[in-house]
């Protein structure tokens, strides 16, 4: 497991994430570079220190009111650029 890991990059071509971040207590920050919300299976519920997900500028909204997703919002923002 994974439990010291505190961000994770999802490339663009995933599209369901499962369980792979299951007892990833310490993770605090995703950046999903897939601009279709990948499909969402409650992976992230147990990610109590997660605090940012980034997503593709264009997808805010998308993943913001998708299935799953919806239920962290407040913490979905775009990829921040450089």
């Amino acid at each position: 497991r994974f439990t010291r890991l505190t961000k994770a990059v999802i490339p663009s071509t995933m599209t369901n994430m499962s369980n792979g971040f299951n007892g990833c207590s310490s993770l605090e920050e995703i950046t999903i570079y897939a601009t279709t919300p990948p499909t969402y299976s409650g992976t992230l519920n147990a990610c109590s220190s997660l605090t940012h997900i980034y997503v593709p500028a264009a997808s805010v909204e998308a993943y913001k009111t998708a299935t799953g997703w919806s239920g962290f919002s407040s913490i979905i923002s775009a990829i921040p650029t450089t």
